[in-house]
């Protein structure tokens, strides 16, 4: 079960999203988003542009294992970040010892985005950064081994 409250600013520009779920635990987490409109629109209707999030008791567990020959599989079990998501070798690239690219591309073989994740030297924390082709800023996922 889960609930969001969408609030409009009265120039129109801004637009809240206050979500609340639970985590596998049963605990109850809140996630405020921001967004500022980037086309112009009536009301909720147009295009937004996140500019924050802000999480309290947010709790996602990932895992990562092997898919296929050398490729890799992220696996988020509620689904609450970035659902599961296959990459098959050919999309995995492996920077340095404790950096890997998951390259994700559109139908004509063009690059599309990719994934950058970074393991700490020490093996306890581990950083997802989305980048993507159309110049959005990347926002840094930071997870602590459990």
């Amino acid at each position: 079960m889960l609930s969001t409250i969408w609030s409009l600013s009265k120039d129109g520009g801004t637009l809240t999203d206050h979500f609340t779920g639970f985590n596998a635990d049963g605990s109850r987490y809140e996630l405020i988003y921001t967004y500022e409109r980037k086309a112009p629109g009536l009301g909720f209707a147009g295009t937004w542009v996140s500019t924050s999030e802000e999480a309290v008791n947010f709790v996602v567990v990932l895992q990562i294992r092997p898919f296929e020959e050398n490729g890799l599989s992220i696996i988020d079990s509620t689904s609450q970040i970035m659902g599961n998501m296959n990459f098959a070798a050919s999309s995995v690239r492996r920077l340095d010892e404790y950096t890997a690219e998951l390259l994700r591309k559109k139908s004509d073989g063009e690059l599309s985005d990719f994934l950058q994740l970074k393991l700490s030297s020490d093996l306890k924390a581990l950083t997802i950064t989305p980048h993507s082709t159309a110049g959005d800023e990347p926002h840094i996922l930071a997870f602590d081994r459990q």
